[in-house]
């Protein structure tokens, strides 16, 4: 059975990352959905963060998150063609410039491209320029590699 969770490193913790968080390890094995917030729900600034790390580092509390899905990818807005392990993405950027993600649901390898024109080896060809490639686990992940390209 392939595993759906990792446990992430508490350096990659921040405000707005998406886990789930069981707050009491030694009373239940349950897990919460939780967005690490900067404010509570009365609208007051929180120190949610912190608390989380200094309960995980005691291990009092744990934090696992789901390995990113295709459901979470196209949540973002991309589109697929359905090739299941490795499935592709695309999306429009801006008129007729589509952005292509390659992902590898089996070893969480993220390819992203973005075509372009090679202007002195042979007018009108299209390629496909790199913009991206390596590892990606999670939806955290992926939306700041997104963010991070401008996407």
């Amino acid at each position: 059975m392939i595993n759906k969770y990792f446990t992430p490193d508490t350096e990659d913790l921040c405000i707005g990352y998406e886990c789930e968080y069981n707050y009491a390890r030694a009373y239940t094995d349950e897990f919460i959905p939780t967005t690490i917030k900067f404010k509570d729900e009365d609208n007051i600034y929180s120190d949610e963060l912190t608390t989380m790390i200094h309960l995980i580092d005691d291990g009092a509390a744990a934090i696992r998150v789901p390995y990113l899905t295709k459901e979470q990818i196209e949540a973002e807005g991309w589109y697929s063609n359905n090739n299941f392990p490795i499935e592709k993405f695309k999306k429009v950027i801006e008129v007729e410039v589509d952005v292509e993600v390659i992902y590898n649901y089996e070893t969480h390898y993220l390819f992203i491209t973005i075509p372009g024109k090679i202007m002195f080896v042979e007018p009108n060809v299209e390629y496909r320029s790199p913009k991206f490639s390596g590892e990606c686990k999670d939806i955290n992940t992926f939306r700041k590699i997104i963010k991070l390209l401008g996407i």
